[in-house]
């Protein structure tokens, strides 16, 4: 997940919670609407940052699992209430947008730290690779310490 798509939806889920919040008491169903907006667009975003994160396991592809099923509940009961009653799937749309917004900044906040690491990741192995080539390094030595930033 890029840093920049996640601030992109970060702003996107922040405008749709303006209009669901702005949009409360004068018109009702504008409010739900942009609360389900929020909430299509926040399994979409959760569904792409799973499918990103290319099989690592933390905090965001966590997040990301829990926001394809929160989303998709979020989705169905603002379907389910928006004629039935609309203060509930309005707030369904609201709890949707919050966490997606929180999606979103975790997003960021991880994506500027995971690429550091693989940029001081390689660095590593770089370095590791010269000492070997300049022969400061036998063979058992480089492989073990190649292991160890491997690990």
């Amino acid at each position: 997940m890029s840093k920049t798509l996640s601030i992109v939806f970060l702003v996107i889920f922040s405008l749709s919670l303006v209009c669901v919040i702005g949009f409360d008491g004068t018109d009702n169903s504008a409010s739900a609407g942009w609360g389900l907006i929020g909430a299509i667009i926040g399994c979409i975003y959760s569904i792409m940052a799973t499918v990103n994160l290319n099989g690592k396991i933390g905090v965001l592809k966590n997040m990301s699992i829990i926001g394809i099923i929160w989303s998709g509940f979020s989705i169905l009961f603002i379907l389910i209430f928006i004629n039935k009653n609309i203060h509930s799937a309005i707030g369904w749309g609201f709890l949707s947008l919050i966490f997606n917004i929180a999606l979103a900044i975790v997003a960021i906040n991880k994506t500027d730290k995971s690429d550091k690491s693989d940029a001081d990741f390689t660095e590593k192995l770089q370095k590791l690779h010269n000492l070997y080539k300049e022969g400061a390094l036998t063979k058992q030595e480089y492989q073990k310490q190649k292991d160890n930033i491997l690990k």
